[in-house]
């Protein structure tokens, strides 16, 4: 059974709970998730970036998060309106024990945010520059993500989750409450901090030499 998108009426909540119903070692298709997500397909990329770096495994959460959420923010600055994904990934499977796992850590305040919020500013999610501006935020907090910052593999994971229901929802208001708080962990984690500097200097002394 195919898991169905918010189009079709369902929330957030409601698909984490489709995704994890049925037999744990049964798997989900990451093309089958990007077809069940439609035009909001973004959230795929969102949804498995904020629940793999919920991981507490040190090093394992950032390595596999953070190249999901960059690979998010630069399609989403060149204007993509759907995510595009190697055809070997796209063939990849998820066991649907995973995401029952991440159902009981999350669906709680997941359901309490959905009683907040419905579809307001949409046209944030359909016009190229404002699009552009969530990918130039999350390409540069998916740099954060990869990097190893003690304790915040959590909190980073819940902004990420946070971005998959805007999408899903289609709120633009929620939407424009996780740029204001990704500008913050930018310029805390990444900039005050020298985090991305350091990261940045690291990168360029490997590529001139």
């Amino acid at each position: 059974m195919q898991p169905r998108s918010k189009d079709s009426g369902q929330s957030t909540a409601q698909l984490l709970a489709r995704l994890a119903d049925g037999d744990p070692d049964g798997r989900v298709e990451i093309r089958d998730l990007l077809a069940a997500f439609g035009r909001r397909a973004f959230a795929v990329l969102f949804l498995g970036a904020g629940l793999l770096a919920m991981n507490p495994v040190p090093g394992l959460a950032g390595g596999l998060s953070g190249p999901l959420v960059i690979l998010a923010g630069l399609q989403l600055m060149f204007g993509r309106r759907r995510p595009v994904l190697p055809k070997f990934v796209q063939r990849k499977s998820v066991r649907r024990s995973f995401f029952a796992r991440a159902r009981v850590r999350v669906e709680p305040w997941i359901g309490r945010i959905e009683r907040l919020i419905r579809p307001r500013l949409t046209f944030l999610f359909d016009q190229y520059g404002w699009n552009a501006f969530s990918g130039i935020l999350l390409t540069v907090f998916g740099v954060l993500v990869l990097l190893p910052i003690p304790f915040t593999n959590f909190a980073f994971g819940v902004l990420l989750l946070s971005y998959c229901i805007a999408y899903i929802e289609r709120d633009g208001v929620l939407l424009v409450l996780n740029w204001v708080i990704t500008i913050g962990v930018i310029l805390v984690f990444g900039i005050l901090s020298g985090t991305l500097i350091r990261a940045a200097t690291d990168w360029s002394a490997r590529l001139l030499g």
